[in-house]
């Protein structure tokens, strides 16, 4: 399946739309799944690229029932740290499923 995400502030000013493949990943939650899944602390671009799309899985693995719209992520703060978008816990995500 195909999802799209998008990630909206409290004013409705969308943050991020786009493929969770391509959520902005901190680099350094990159380097330290890639230390998890090849001790490597010094990732190549296809060890960076599969810790980025694992990291993409588990966020989207916190949400088990697709679609949804507007979900709040206030209580996903420390699941959610690894993705660089200012304080996302006061955002709201959603997220289409496409076939």
């Amino acid at each position: 399946m195909k999802y799209q995400i998008t990630i909206k502030n409290s004013k409705n000013r969308v943050l991020f739309k786009g493929k969770p493949i391509a959520l902005p990943i901190k680099e350094k939650a990159v380097t330290l799944k890639s230390i998890e899944l090849f001790s490597d602390p010094e990732p190549c671009v296809i060890h960076q690229s599969y810790a980025s799309q694992k990291l993409a899985d588990e966020f989207l693995a916190l949400f088990p029932t697709l679609p949804i719209t507007d979900f709040s992520l206030a209580h996903y703060e420390q699941k959610l740290d690894f993705i660089d978008i200012p304080d996302i816990e006061t955002c709201f995500l959603s997220i289409e499923v496409k076939k």
